[in-house]
């Protein structure tokens, strides 16, 4: 019994080391997509624009796509990018823009860790911006940003 409970708690040690180690090396992936999205805002900003929405987030191979919803304004240009982290992670971001009939308005597909379009909505609507990786470096998932901008008036 005694035996029992030291594997355990060896068991538990090496189980937090792992977490530890797995926090440790998100974090220097996280603080990449976060700068990455800050050099993009100061770009956004020095063209005229300001941001509406940002969203942080991580794919993986098994679910590479997320949605998010936005109502966009008619007569407003906007600009939507998708951010991957590149390196290990999302080295080959696509975004789509769908209106609230389901129809893709614009897309990037290119080859590159930025995807980023431009839209300016003839009517007020609902849209879904659906970042994906198409890619990925050595690692099985990847951080990413969608960035939402408008320019001002």
């Amino acid at each position: 019994m005694k035996r029992f409970a030291i594997f355990m708690a060896l068991g538990a040690l090496l189980a937090g080391l792992a977490v530890a180690q797995y926090r440790f090396q998100n974090t220097g992936r996280i603080n990449r997509i976060l700068t990455l999205t800050s050099q993009q805002l100061d770009l956004a900003d020095a063209e005229g624009s300001y941001p509406l929405a940002v969203f942080i987030d991580k794919l993986d191979r098994k679910d590479a796509s997320r949605s998010y919803s936005r109502k966009l304004s008619k007569g407003l240009i906007y600009t939507i990018e998708v951010i991957g982290e590149g390196g290990k992670g999302i080295t080959d971001a696509d975004l789509y823009v769908r209106d609230s009939k389901g129809l893709v308005s614009v897309r990037d597909e290119g080859l590159s860790n930025i995807a980023r379009v431009v839209i300016m909505p003839k009517a007020d609507d609902t849209y879904t911006f659906t970042a994906s990786a198409a890619s990925f470096g050595s690692a099985q998932d990847g951080f990413f940003s969608l960035v939402i901008s408008a320019a001002a008036r």
